[in-house]
């Protein structure tokens, strides 16, 4: 009777592998896919791109939205976090939003860990995508200047992009579990 027992665990514990294998690979798949919206890059511009895009606020907003930044951004950052952190990464946003309740063993350097993680794979992002760009710029570079300092500009705004997110999206909560952290005497 105990050999079935011990069985029955094993087998649970082969399908909890399995799981977390599966986990592990639609993780990958996640952020492999984000990596698409670095390759598309280099089907994009040409002289509609510029004659589209108006000048002043028009563009920055254009270059504000821009679609394949922010599921670049997101996908790698998301992507990273779940494959670092699992079930506790986004824990610090849900906590601030919905509180910290009571005789939770969330930790405060626990949450200032995933928030530091966010931020690296953030600038890592912005970094590459940049570069990315600036090399995609060199596909058009006989299009004539206004295209070219077009897409230059493009390419320095996801640095640009990167700042704005992480002043607005971790560093108010870094700041939140910081104060945590001091109020708990830690």
């Amino acid at each position: 009777m105990d050999t079935q027992g011990e069985a029955g665990l094993g087998f649970l514990w082969y399908y909890y592998a399995v799981i977390k294998i599966l986990k592990f690979l639609c993780l990958l798949i996640g952020m492999l896919i984000s990596f698409l919206g670095f390759s598309s890059e280099f089907g994009r511009g040409g002289v509609d791109a510029i004659s589209r895009a108006n000048v002043g606020l028009d563009v920055f907003i254009r270059l504000l939205l821009d679609p394949v930044a922010l599921f670049c951004f997101s996908g790698v950052v998301c992507g990273g976090l779940l494959f670092g952190y699992g079930h506790d990464a986004f824990r610090p946003w849900f906590r601030l939003i919905f509180g910290v309740s009571n005789g939770d063993d969330f930790a405060p350097a626990r949450a200032n860990a995933i928030l530091k993680t966010a931020e690296q794979l953030l600038i890592i992002t912005g970094i590459t995508l940049c570069f990315v760009r600036l090399v995609a710029t060199m596909g058009v570079i006989d299009e004539g200047y206004t295209v070219v300092a077009y897409r230059v500009a493009n390419s320095f705004f996801c640095i640009v992009l990167t700042g704005l997110i992480s002043l607005f999206v971790i560093v108010p909560v870094k700041a939140y579990w910081k104060n945590q952290s001091f109020s708990d005497g830690k």
